[in-house]
């Protein structure tokens, strides 16, 4: 192991608690405020339910895309070696299409780890800015129904 890596293993080991407390607590959070509020809360249960059934999905879609970028930029740094060195040999045989189309076919992979990523991103940090507002029009959706309710019966 490598002295840099300590802070980020120590880091890993730090909250590696929070993956098996987190959606406890949520729960009994969710319970507790159900037992209180009544059925006001569903809405915002099922809201934030369906957040944290998704978010798993688009984070290891942004770490595996970032997996490919690194692999597929490792390669590309050595063809790029390999034709550096070779630049003389290359110009000789008349081989600079091959490594053209060598090049662009690892770009063409960095490109969709790059789009892979960025659809991972922007679907995380859309559910992140929709939850909030999900929960409340599910909120006022159920009191908007109790309160209909309550006008027929006291009217």
């Amino acid at each position: 192991m490598v002295n840099v890596d300590v802070p980020a293993l120590a880091e890993a080991v730090r909250s590696s608690h929070q993956i098996l407390l987190v959606p406890f607590q949520l729960a009994f959070s969710f319970y507790y405020l159900s037992t209180l509020f009544g059925s006001g809360l569903y809405p915002v249960g099922i809201v934030a339910g369906v957040f944290l059934l998704i978010a798993p999905g688009l984070m290891f879609l942004i770490i595996t895309s970032q997996e490919k970028y690194m692999k597929s930029g490792d390669v590309r740094l050595a063809r790029l070696r390999e034709i550096l060195e070779g630049m003389k040999m290359i110009k000789m045989r008349g081989q600079e299409s091959y490594f053209t189309k060598v090049l662009s076919d690892v770009r063409q992979t960095q490109l969709k780890a790059v789009f892979g990523m960025l659809v991972g991103l922007f679907g995380f940090v859309f559910m992140v800015l929709v939850v909030p507002y999900g929960m409340m029009i599910g909120t006022f959706m159920v009191y908007g129904k109790v309160l209909k309710l309550i006008r027929y019966f006291f009217d």
